[in-house]
């Protein structure tokens, strides 16, 4: 979301004298876009407009202040998976939901996920946890967001047996 700033309030002036008064001051910062990277950001002051009174009767110094873009907030879920005993899965790097809002295009494309029985074709009954880590921008910068990770379930069920009979 881009910044907007209150030209008419977001800044602090010094003494002005005999009734004048500021109306508006141009406050800009390369931060307020929606496409900002995280980081610092100066806000720059410049352009200042009495509503009453004379500009050249004062000497105008402009400091800049600061603006400062945030992560975004993200978790990311590894998607509950099943297999029977007997067979060995691959968890894959994409099976995975995002919850909060990707900004600007980004994507996270995989993750890294990792259940210790997965690949165990001889795991017993039973539930483990599918633990993701290491998420990957698509497009986009993943140090724009700061992502939580939660775990999802590997559930292994019993084996399929075929029985025949013969008469």
């Amino acid at each position: 979301t881009a910044a907007t700033f209150n030209n008419a309030t977001g800044f602090t002036n010094g003494t002005l004298y005999n009734g004048d008064a500021i109306a508006t001051v141009n406050l800009t910062s390369t931060g307020a876009s929606n496409t900002a990277n995280v980081g610092s950001y100066a806000i720059v002051a410049n352009d200042t407009v009495l509503s009453a009174g004379n500009i050249s009767n004062y000497n105008i110094t402009y400091v800049d202040g600061s603006l400062t873009v945030s992560q975004a907030s993200l978790t990311l879920t590894a998607n509950n998976q099943t297999k029977r005993y007997g067979d060995v899965l691959s968890l894959g790097t994409t099976n995975f939901t995002i919850s909060g809002t990707l900004y600007n295009g980004d994507t996270i494309t995989s993750a890294t996920l990792t259940a210790a029985q997965a690949g165990n074709a001889t795991a017993p009954i039973g539930n483990y946890p599918i633990v993701p880590s290491n998420a990957v921008a698509g497009n986009g910068s993943i140090s724009n967001y700061n992502i939580t990770y939660a775990n999802g379930v590997l559930s292994v069920w019993e084996a399929l047996s075929n029985v025949v009979t013969t008469n």
